[in-house]
């Protein structure tokens, strides 16, 4: 597994940690299966799947 840093905003940690005490798994269980899930379902789109309207500067 490659390990990655992203910045989240505490509202959306601390849905996730709920989500995830509540299914006794840790964060990072349900982060990386809801960015499996993600890919999964944008797999062979057009090469945007965000739809470009929410783009962040990346770097």
């Amino acid at each position: 597994m490659k390990r990655i840093t992203v910045t989240v905003d505490p509202d959306d940690y601390a849905e996730i940690d709920r989500l995830a005490r509540s299914h006794d798994v840790s964060a990072s269980w349900v982060i990386r299966r809801s960015m499996r899930e993600f890919l999964d379902r944008h797999r062979g789109d057009a090469p945007d799947p965000m739809g470009g309207s929410e783009k962040r500067r990346v770097g």
